[in-house]
């Protein structure tokens, strides 16, 4: 203020104040007290409280000299606030001494001036330390389990545990206590920790001890740790068992064989195998056994008499300790009396016989018993159901069948008293053959080894025949033989005890003078075999048992089928491991040591049964597979950390941190699920169940602790829980600065959606305000508005996809963040479904199967962006709801069909969407229903009464009947069947179903019922119904009826099932031979019998010859004849069926790979599978084994569907295991589809790529690579890349992707660059990205980098996931949760993950068999700094572990084994090729043989598996009737690993009995001896020889011929059946004799002689030499005087040959007759007149039918006229009579020598006149050589058609192939011409060509066949005549020149037509040959013309040329 005057001039003046305001120029600065402070700070200041102050001054005024503070940087970061008015410090978050001590603060203060001016001051923080950090246990979980020996020294170490304090002083040392002051046997050091033993220790006692340990810090207040302890105290063997716990057994007499009496339990306080105790008798005993697990059990039952004693048994208890314990134990046992009241009278006869024919009701024992209330029938059998008990009383309840007591049998009765308490009474039951008073019986006892051939039982002495009686055997089954000339038995067959172990066999002895018959019956009783034992009762067993099974408990046991009381076996296991043991006595396996699953999951063991009381220690093996059964016993254990770091800026959504814990158990024990217990009230966390990925739905604020459960998948589970500390680091900078709460988002938009439509708001309330960018630039669908974060819609959406990045930083640029996003955009408003047309058609199904899965329906949304969901459903079609549809899947299913009823359906599906109004389309499915036979035929109502009377004639149709079926074709094609009619009269037509009167025979029923049956001609099965009609026979008159034999129908019809065994009975066909007595028939099918596939015995019935099979002949039409009537052979007609079963395996053709598109769409069809199937009438389904994600089959067509899209990065090729299963067998096909990559993968690049310049960079320089990953192949996977904007700022090379700087950025900005990566595949694809340019505010040589440029790990594969394996050490590194690493490998990415802390873990398992080792880059960048990206190699290693088995290769190894004898050792037989992918040991492989090797007949190489023969042993051939032949060896196949894998390989051993020489023919008999009776009929069989090998069995494959036999008998090559081809006559010869040869295919034989003894029959009648004797006798004949002789004949010989006599009257006295001379003798004086005659007959007879009489006239006289009967008798006359017939004989013998002599000497003289003559053999003879005479006439044979071409041909059928030809034998002919054949053996006339190989003549014939000349047939056989054979002396010169002449110089060059008939074949002499017609030729000068001509015409060829 100031005053001021003015004055004027004139004086005038005046005074004012003024005032003058100065305004004040910012010209001060701020000035701080302290340019530089220092303050301390506990660590535990609470925190937003201030705790220091800044104070600054400034002099300006007003607005100039306000002052503010701000916070200008901290180093290192402190988490500190500046207030700006105040300058009070205040703290954001907690500080730790144990991180940072000390801080150095900038603060600035500002003015408000213009322009500001400022200052700063530097503050330093030195925190100070509190006790805030409790003592931590280094690397040791909460809780410790520890175990130790009870024998452990006094101050022995136990566990020393480790703490660390983060503290500092005082509050950072650990000292440790035990808490609980009861635990005076241990210990703890206070400063080291160490837990000793401080007092002796007793597991008896104290097992365990649970304590706590606590682990304390020296800070105020005091802050501790706890850690639990417990410690189990481990057994030692220190006790022995204890007997005084075990108690007497008392034992009763009702108690069974191996029931258990008692169990004893001497007590040892020992745990596990120290304390588990096992028994055993110091001494066997005879009544009792003891099993190693303490049961007592009784061996048998005990006598009456010893049962009151008492027994002292030793017993030896001993624990299974190491260095076992034992003590001897004295066992009482005492008898107590039963509690039944029952009491058996003895004594009782155990073993009953009864007879085969015994009665029902017989009674077999009476059973005495006292107390007996109740009687009943014990244990249930096969034969009791033929008895009874009653009363005591055990009788038959009905006719016993014998063949169930082929072997004794027990039977058990049961006695019962009042209270209900039983006896047991066991009977063993046996036939008895009892011999009556015309019967003997003898016994021979065989042991089940006799050799076949043996002779058993001799009747008439050794080397004897009885010529004057035989024997026949009367007994079926083939096993004996007779001699029936000795009578000697021999063995014949094998004999088998199981099977049957008595034979009974009826001898009859016939005298063959008297015909007297004796029987005796022989019982043969089989023995068993000391030479080997039985078989076990499996070859392989399994067993299961449970890892916690105590020490000698048992497991399972081992058993032989059966077991008798001779065997002594005794078991021994083969277990390295020694787990196991074995009962030596019992089989009985037990546990011997205790089982840990995770130590062994299975064993495999051999076990061996030796016979200990044969010298030749006879032995058998099995496998016994024992299965170890996982129980959870263990808990999951953490092996994750239980803190971790966080930055407060972390994102939500991604998981940082995985939780691991390891459980020891195996499938839902071991597996470990995850959970939060507490701590999540605020649902900060998402934590995954299956992974233990723990992530964050919110920021945190502040530092958490978590409780996380661990558990098992047990319905009860076990569980651990883990303390889960996360910490929050707010000590980053602000360039750690986060915006965005997530990396990632993710929109779905309507491709409908209108422009400007808003799709995210991403701008954050009460954050700074920031500049939002949306990025790519060159995108144009979105926009965003730099400052409000709204992204919307800026045109209409064409795409699918996009991918935007939106970044964001604040005003100055120094803090920025980004996020990327994933948009998709979908068209709802879409065409709608479309059936995929190859889903839907035709579908057949077998009526009456109901389908879950008959097909499904496929449909496609070809708009859709993904999965759409369709609906389906039947709109039509579904008859009442028999299908229906899964709507969302759209499989059909259906109910059972019926085709009767509806034979085919069609069905509408429709598919559609869930829009408004619906999208749908429609297919239709045609199901047609496959026929079933499943309806009987009906036979249609008709009358049910015939008549048939005089007015019927024969042929008459009496009655047609008519049936329906509803099946279709053959299953409804029905014929016609008389199944009974008694009469023999009808007959019907199977196919018109007419009832015909087919033959008037006599009948004497007048009324009776027929059975008519419909049959339909179904495949598989055959249904038929009955209909009954009665028939009332009114006839009189009978037609005349010539007695001719005809079958009883003229056509049969039969059905056989397919497979069955040789023998089925067909058919049983009739003739009417029992109604018109004619002679015996013979069966022979003559036609339709292919492949001999049936035969027909002498009854009629017709039976399978050979295993029939309907897929290669279905139906057979056999004609059937009968012979041996001669008015006629009749013939019909059986039509046999043969049903299909399913016996054959479908299988499938050979497929190659496929190839498919990955581009296919789900619901695409792929291919048809089909598998073929002969058998008929079989429907096959398919399926996928195992399931396919990828891919469906329909289960009854084959189709493949794709149903889940294709991706070739994922899964180049798919493998289907396809199985097609027809009910009963499965076939299975590989199919392999190889997936053809598409370009479906767009080139993969990072969102935006940040590239940090600095500014010493220069132009033109390299700045970064871009490097892009393209999954797809070849071009497809190629990538360029191309620069979008930017282009002023940089240049990118297109192939390479380096970046190059173009200029240089401004300072202190961020550039964006946009670049476009593209494939070069078809059509390309592209990738579009960012690249951020950010200039680099410090030295790069200040930035963090790598220790080293190169890392190698080395990690198992089985390590555990998201455990670090690896750390990435860098250098340079302030803050850890500053830095980024990356991976840039696809397929590493995929396998491995990389923390902020450089910590390599895995995200998938490790698999070194598919990759050994991984290589990939690392990239290190940091998120506060800029700077070069640093990257380093890592080299990761698998390392192998055990985890895989050996694989055999089934086409490389040996399918199957086959031993022949004649091998030698070491021969190779073939190789076992397995495969083991591990390595090293791992996968190194050996094999053995652990079974079925048996005498040690092959080995095989450790290494190599190279088998080799060892030696042959035949009696593995005689093992048993079933496994004769084949067997299997198991091969045990492991690798060398620890502990080992390994597999079994079975593979079939075939002894091949082909060269074997024991399974050579050879004949059980030394020679056959049959008698038969003259009577015999042609073409009857005389006898069957039957040849067996060593195991007795015959093979069809052998062949029997005959020689020697006087062409009178024929054989059946294949059966061995002697026939007779023509008939005997006893009167000319009585005896024959020939050979017999049978051959197998190896042309080994055997040769046996057959006696064939011909019995005679008396055929004649005798016939006297008068019809009328006269004699005269005086009447002064004395008593006894001969009349005269009455003298008759008879032709037959032998004893039916002899005569006897006598006198038919009985009254005459006079004179008697000798029976045996018929001489008639005076028997009393004569008292008679003179001249009186006497008259009577005289019969002489031969047997009982054959006499005849002749009458005798006696003149009684006083002289006699004619020579006196005295004369007569003298013996002159006798004399007289002798020497007139020596002088006869004499003088015939003269004549005849003289004859002989003239005809020796024309014969002698023919000869030397004669050229020497080539030999021409005949055969007739057998091999005997004859020389023929070519000049003579050709002799005559039998006439044989000319379709017979040898008769050594295979048989048709067994009635009717017989081979009657000498020349079975001869076999030095290799190959005979047809007309040989033709006609026999007859010599032909010599050529004078040599013999060669074509035929044993080489006749003139021969020759012109050979060179073409064609003969030609003639009507009637001729046989030339002698002078017509064409000889040497007779040929004309051409003839001659042509037959020595080259057939080339014939002919001329080329080949030459060798004419080879064709005829058809035939093994069977006709049983009435026929003349055959043999060729003939063109005469020989026509011949001889036409070769003239070709001469001719050669010359004139010759000529042109």
């Amino acid at each position: 203020m100031t005053s001021l005057g003015a004055r004027s001039y004139s004086g005038c003046s005046g005074f004012a104040q003024a005032k003058i305001l100065i305004r004040d120029l910012n010209d001060n600065s701020p000035v701080f007290d302290f340019t530089n402070v220092e303050t301390t700070l506990l660590e535990d200041f609470p925190i937003h409280e201030p705790f220091f102050a800044v104070q600054a001054t400034d002099r300006d005024k007003h607005e100039n000299g306000k002052v503010t503070y701000e916070l200008i940087s901290s180093e290192p970061p402190c988490p500190v606030m500046i207030r700006p008015l105040t300058g009070q410090l205040l703290l954001a978050a907690s500080l730790d001494y144990e991180k940072v001590q000390k801080y150095r603060l900038r603060i600035r203060a500002i003015d408000q001036g213009l322009p500001p001016r400022m200052n700063e001051t530097i503050v330093t923080i030195l925190v100070q330390d509190v006790n805030d950090n409790a003592p931590e246990l280094v690397n040791a979980p909460a809780f410790h389990n520890i175990e130790v020996s009870e024998n452990a020294p006094l101050m022995s170490e136990v566990i020393q545990l480790k703490a660390t304090d983060k503290d500092s002083g005082e509050n950072g040392i650990v000292q440790f206590r035990i808490v609980e002051d009861n635990v005076p046997e241990f210990e703890i050091e206070p400063t080291s920790g160490q837990i000793f033993v401080k007092q002796n220790l007793d597991r008896e006692t104290t097992p365990e001890y649970t304590f706590t340990v606590m682990a304390y810090d020296l800070g105020m207040p005091q802050l501790y740790a706890n850690a639990s302890i417990h410690i189990r105290v481990l057994d030692v063997n220190d006790n022995t068992p204890n007997c005084s716990t075990i108690t007497p057994i008392t034992i009763s007499d009702d108690m069974e064989p191996f029931e258990i009496v008692g169990l004893l339990n001497a007590n040892d306080p020992d745990s596990g195998e120290n304390g588990t105790v096992i028994y055993r008798l110091q001494q066997t005993h005879e009544f009792f056994e003891l099993k190693r697990s303490g049961e007592l059990r009784l061996k048998k039952r005990i006598p009456t008499d010893a049962l009151r004693r008492l027994y002292h048994l030793s017993v030896i208890a001993e624990d299974q300790g190491a260095k076992p314990r034992s003590t001897v134990c004295q066992v009482i046992v005492k008898y107590e009396e039963s509690r039944s009241l029952v009491q058996i009278i003895e004594p009782l006869q155990r073993v009953l016989r009864i007879a085969p024919d015994i009665a029902k009701g017989t009674e077999i024992v009476h059973i005495e018993a006292m107390n007996a209330n109740n009687w009943t029938i014990g244990d249930r059998n096969d034969i009791s159901k033929y008895f009874v008990i009653q009363d005591g009383s055990l009788k038959t309840n009905s006719s016993i069948d014998p063949d169930s007591f082929q072997k004794p049998q027990p039977l058990t009765v049961k006695v019962f008293d009042s209270a209900g308490h039983s006896r047991h009474v066991t009977f063993m039951i046996r036939l008895n053959y009892k011999s009556s008073g015309d019967h003997s019986m003898q016994t021979v006892k065989l042991s089940e080894d006799t050799a076949i051939g043996t002779p058993i039982l001799n009747f008439s002495g050794p080397k004897k025949a009885n010529f004057e009686q035989y024997f026949t055997l009367n007994y079926s089954s083939g096993l004996f033989e007779i001699d029936e000339s000795s009578g000697t038995i021999y063995l014949a067959g094998h004999l088998d005890y199981k099977n049957r172990s008595e034979h009974v066999l009826k001898i009859v002895n016939v005298n063959l003078h008297t015909k007297e018959e004796n029987i005796t019956t022989v019982i043969v009783e089989v023995e068993r075999s000391n030479k080997r034992l039985p078989l076990f009762t499996s070859m392989s067993y399994r067993f299961s048992v449970s890892e916690d099974t105590p020490i000698g408990a048992s497991i399972g046991r081992v058993e032989f089928e059966e077991v008798y009381d001779e065997l002594s076996i005794s078991f021994k296991l083969n277990d390295k491991t020694s787990t196991f043991n074995i009962d030596s006595d019992t089989g009985e396996i037990y546990v011997q040591k205790s089982l840990n699953y995770n130590s062994a999951s299975a064993y495999l063991l051999a076990v061996e049964a030796q016979e200990s009381a044969s010298k030749e220690k006879l032995s058998r093996h099995c496998l016994v597979h024992i299965d170890i059964v996982d129980i959870n016993n263990n808990i999951p254990m953490f092996i994750s950390p239980s803190n971790i770091t966080l930055s407060h800026s972390e994102r939500v959504g991604d998981p940082f941190h995985y939780f691991v814990a390891m459980d020891q158990d195996s499938g839902k024990f071991g597996t470990v699920s995850y959970s939060i217990l507490s701590g999540n009230e605020q649902d900060l966390f998402e934590l995954n169940s299956t992974t233990g990925g723990l992530s964050l739905k919110k920021r945190l604020k502040d530092s958490i602790r978590l409780t996380i459960r661990a558990s098992d998948g047990d319905t009860i589970p076990e569980f651990s829980d883990q303390l889960f500390n996360i910490f929050i680091d707010y000590g980053s900078s602000s360039s750690l600065w986060k915006y965005f709460e997530k990396d990632h988002y993710a929109f779905t938009l309507n491709a409908d959606t209108p422009i400007g439509s808003l799709v995210h708001n991403f701008k954050r309330l009460n954050e700074p305000m920031v500049t939002f960018v949306l990025l790519p630039e060159t995108q144009g669908e979105f926009q965003m508005d730099n400052n409000n974060g709204l992204l919307k819609t800026a045109t209409k959406l064409t795409n699918k996809d996009y991918k935007l990045i939106v970044y964001v930083h604040t005003f100055d640029g120094n803090s920025s963040d980004f996020t990327t996003i994933d948009i998709q955009v979908k068209n709802f408003h879409t065409k709608g479904p479309k059936i995929v047309a190859s889903s839907c058609g035709n579908v057949t199904v077998r009526e009456n199967l109901a389908k879950d899965n008959l097909m499904r329906i496929f449909a496609i949304v070809d708009d859709a962006d993904e999965d759409f969901p369709i609906t389906y459903h039947i709109e039509g079609g579904s008859d009442h709801d028999l299908f229906s549809i899964n709507a969302s899947t759209g499989v059909i299913s259906c109910k059972e069909l019926d085709r009767e009823t509806k034979p085919e359906h069609f069905l509408i599906i429709s598919a559609s969407d869930n829009s408004i109004p619906k999208k749908a389309d429609v297919c239709t499915i045609r199901v047609k229903v496959k026929d079933e036979n499943d309806n009987v035929p009906i036979i249609r109502a008709g009358s049910d009464v015939l008549e048939i009377n005089d007015y019927t004639h024969v042929g008459a149709v009496l009655m047609k009947f008519t049936a329906s079926d509803l099946d279709e074709g053959d299953n409804g094609r029905i014929k016609f069947m008389l199944v009974d009619d008694k009469s023999h009269l009808l007959d019907l037509k199977p196919e018109s179903g007419e009832l015909i009167f087919a033959r008037d025979l006599p009948f004497t029923e007048k009324e009776w019922i027929i059975v008519i049956s419909a049959m339909d001609s179904g495949k598989g099965r055959v249904l038929s119904s009955e209909k009954r009609l009665r028939i009332l026979y009114k006839r009189r008159h009978i037609q005349t009826n010539n007695g001719a034999p005809e079958f009883l129908r003229q056509k049969y019809v039969a059905f056989v099932q397919e497979s069955l065994p040789r023998g089925q009975l067909v058919a049983h066909i009739q003739t009417t031979y029992g109604s018109t007595r004619e002679a015996p028939l013979t069966y022979s099918i003559v036609g339709g019998n292919f492949d001999s596939a049936f035969e027909i015995d002498g009854n009629g019935r017709i039976s399978t010859a050979q295993e029939l099979d309907a897929e290669i002949e279905s139906e057979y039409k056999l004609r059937v004849i009968a012979t041996g009537s001669p008015l006629k052979t009749p013939e019909t007609t059986v039509e046999v069926k043969v049903l299909n079963i399913n016996d054959n395996p479908p299988s499938f053709p050979v497929v190659r790979t496929r190839k498919i598109s990955e581009t296919l769409r789900p619901g695409s069809l792929i291919t048809t599978v089909m598998a073929n199937d002969v058998d008929a009438d079989t429907q096959l389904e398919y399926r996928l084994n195992p399931a396919n994600d990828y891919f469906e089959i329909e289960h009854l067509t084959g189709t493949i569907y794709l149903t889940k899209p294709l991706d070739f990065e994922v899964e180049p090729r798919f493998t289907l295991g396809i199985q097609a299963f027809d009910g009963i067998h499965f076939a299975n096909l590989n199919l392999t589809f190889d997936v053809q990559d598409a370009n479906d993968n767009a080139p993969m690049l990072k969102s935006l790529i940040e590239i940090t310049v600095s500014p010493l960079t220069r132009p033109n320089s390299q700045i970064g690579k871009i490097t892009a990953t393209d999954p797809d192949q070849g071009r497809a996977g190629e990538v360029f890349y191309e620069l979008l904007t930017g282009k002023n700022l940089i240049r990118i090379e297109r192939t390479t992707g380096i970046v190059t700087l173009l200029n240089m950025p401004f300072e202190s900005t961020t550039h964006f660059a946009t670049i476009k990566a593209s494939d070069s595949g078809t059509p390309p694809l592209s990738t579009i990205s960012t690249i951020l340019l950010k200039p680099a505010s410090k030295s790069v040589d200040d930035s963090p980098k790598f220790e080293k440029s190169f890392y190698t790990f080395v990690v198992s594969e089985n390590f555990a996931l998201h455990q670090t394996f690896g750390v990435l050490s860098t250098m340079n590194r302030t803050n850890e949760l500053d830095y980024q690493y990356m991976i840039h490998d696809f397929k590493s990415e995929k396998q491995f993950s990389i923390n902020r802390f450089g910590e390599l873990s895995l995200k998938s398992p490790l698999d070194r068999e598919t990759s050994r080792e991984y290589r990939f880059q690392v990239n290190l960048t940091s998120l506060s700094h800029e700077f070069e990206p640093r990257s380093a190699t890592v080299l990761v290693q698998v390392s192998d572990i055990n985890d895989n088995s050996p694989k055999i290769d089934p086409e490389t190894s040996m399918k199957e084994i086959r031993l022949e004898e004649r091998m030698k050792k070491g021969t190779i037989l073939g190789r076992l090729f397995a495969t083991d992918p591990d390595n090293a040991e791992n996968g190194r492989i050996k094999y053995s043989i652990i079974a079925g090797n048996e005498p040690s007949l092959i080995q095989v190489n450790s290494n190599t598996g190279v088998v080799q023969f060892e030696h042959w042993d035949d009696s593995m051939l005689f093992e048993s009737i079933d496994e004769i032949v084949k067997k299997n060896v198991t091969f045990l196949i492991e690798d060398k690993g620890l502990p080992p894998n390994w597999i079994t390989y079975d593979v079939p051993l075939i002894f091949d009995t082909s060269t074997w020489s024991g399974s050579a023919p050879m004949f059980p008999i030394p020679a056959y001896h049959r008698y038969v009776l003259e009577s015999l009929p042609k073409n009857a069989i005389i006898l069957q020889v039957q040849a067996a090998n060593r195991w007795g069995r015959q093979s069809s494959n052998w062949k029997y011929s005959i020689s020697n036999h006087d062409e009178i008998f024929g054989i059946r090559v294949k059966s061995g059946e002697i026939v007779l081809l023509s008939e005997f006559d006893y009167e000319k010869r009585m005896s024959y004799e020939f050979k017999v040869q049978v051959t197998d295919l190896a042309q080994r034989s055997a040769v046996v002689s057959v006696h064939i003894h011909v019995i005679g029959v008396d055929e004649f009648a005798p016939i006297f030499t008068k019809e009328t004797f006269r004699f005269q006798v005086p009447i002064s004949a004395r008593v006894g005087q001969r009349v005269g002789t009455i003298r008759a004949t008879d032709a037959d010989a032998g004893v039916d040959g002899q005569i006897h006599y006598a006198i038919q009257e009985p009254g005459v006295r006079l004179v008697g007759i000798d029976p045996q001379t018929g001489v008639l003798v005076v028997r009393e004086s004569l008292t008679l007149k003179n001249n009186t005659v006497e008259r009577f007959s005289v019969i002489a007879s031969s047997g009982p039918t054959k006499q005849s009489t002749a009458k005798v006239y006696l003149e009684i006289t006083d002289q006699i006229t004619t020579m006196s009967m005295d004369m007569i008798n003298q013996p002159f006359y006798n004399s007289f009579i002798f020497i007139l017939i020596v002088a006869s004989l004499g003088l015939i013998a003269l004549i005849l020598t003289i004859l002989a002599i003239i005809t020796l000497r024309y014969r002698l003289c023919c000869y030397f006149k004669r050229k020497p003559q080539k030999q021409i053999y005949s055969v007739a003879r057998g091999n005997v050589a004859v020389m023929a005479d070519i000049n003579r006439m050709s002799p005559r044979f039998p006439k044989i058609p000319m379709r017979v071409t040898s008769v050594n041909q295979e048989p048709s059928s067994k009635s009717s192939s017989l081979a009657s030809s000498s020349s079975s034998e001869n076999t030095s002919v290799p190959l005979r011409s047809n007309f040989t054949d033709i006609y026999g053996n007859r010599s032909q006339p010599d050529s004078g060509i040599d013999p060669d190989v074509l035929s044993i003549s080489s006749s003139v014939t021969d020759y012109l066949m050979q060179i073409g000349v064609t003969p030609t047939k003639l009507d009637r056989p001729a046989i030339m005549p002698r002078r017509q054979s064409v000889a040497a002396d007779n040929m004309d010169s051409e003839f001659n020149e042509l037959i020595y002449a080259r057939i080339e110089e014939i002919l001329g060059p080329g080949p030459i037509g060798y004419y080879n008939p064709s005829s058809p074949s035939t093994s069977l002499l006709p049983l009435t040959p026929k003349e055959p017609k043999p060729p003939s030729f063109q005469p020989l000068t026509e011949v001889f013309a036409q070769i003239s001509r070709l001469k001719e015409e050669k010359q004139r060829k010759e000529q042109i040329a």
